[in-house]
């Protein structure tokens, strides 16, 4: 077996041909063939990602999570799942030490990023995202989110969910409104700008008008934001969301000099503005 620092070298290089960094893989519906046709001996890479994930060190596992999303090695999907979902408990030193399962959080984390790389969407991949929606670990429930919002967005080449797909992702989502983490929060209140029907945004917003964390109020902004997009010509809910805005807290402990919730507020002033015209 191949040292940590070979694989993670070998991992970089891959990113670089392909033109995907996998911390950004998040926002990818898929990697274009003609850029995995430049990958050398990538049967091998593929083949080396598969034995790793049997590996003892959670290290090398998490490598071979991350060489299987970026190489569209055959059968990923199913392998990327299979580390999704795994809830087998992690030995009793790791549980004492705060973890939970014997596959990481960084490992289920990763293997989301790597299912929105391989741009796979099926009903086993509904499931999983259901599944890591409610991931005992942030960063997992926080990038699901993420992936939904990329999925909803319309630029992937996929099967959008059916209705009854996006009821179950809806149902999941408002449950995380009330997340007691504020990654995994604000993540979700953004995606359910993307998601939910205007008056369940409104309502989820209304309440955060004054909300004394910045970064919550940011996410408020961006739920906004994205449903003004989803109803560009609702007049009616245009007026409710000015209306709304009248009551929003806008100071801000940010140190850039266009102040970025102050940015987006202007913004979405703006486009108010212009719809009402």
């Amino acid at each position: 077996m191949p040292a940590l620092r070979d694989v993670t070298r070998r991992r970089r290089k891959v990113e670089r041909i392909i033109g995907v960094r996998y911390e950004e893989g998040l926002g990818h519906c898929g990697i274009p063939r003609e850029r995995l046709e430049k990958l050398e001996h990538r049967k091998e890479l593929c083949l080396l990602a598969a034995r790793l994930l049997g590996n003892g060190r959670w290290r090398l596992r998490n490598e071979g999570v991350k060489l299987l999303g970026l190489c569209g090695c055959e059968r990923s999907a199913g392998l990327l799942l299979q580390v999704l979902t795994d809830r087998t408990p992690a030995s009793r030193l790791h549980r004492f030490l705060g973890g939970d399962f014997r596959r990481t959080g960084f490992e289920r984390r990763n293997a989301l990023t790597g299912i929105a790389l391989l741009g796979a969407w099926s009903e086993d991949v509904i499931d999983g995202v259901c599944t890591t929606l409610e991931d005992p670990y942030y960063e997992v429930r926080a990038a699901a989110c993420i992936w939904l919002r990329t999925v909803l967005s319309g630029v992937c080449e996929m099967a959008e969910p059916s209705e009854d797909d996006l009821g179950r992702l809806t149902d999941q989502v408002r449950k995380l409104l009330s997340d007691k983490n504020t990654e995994a929060r604000t993540q979700a209140l953004h995606t359910w700008g993307c998601l939910a029907s205007p008056a369940e945004v409104l309502e989820a917003c209304e309440p955060l008008l004054q909300h004394s964390a910045v970064r919550v109020r940011e996410a408020l902004l961006k739920a906004l934001h994205a449903l003004l997009d989803r109803f560009p010509s609702d007049r009616e809910l245009h007026a409710e969301m000015g209306r709304m805005l009248n009551g929003f807290l806008l100071s801000s402990v940010a140190m850039h000099p266009l102040y970025p919730l102050r940015a987006r507020y202007a913004k979405i002033r703006q486009k108010l503005g212009r719809n009402s015209s």
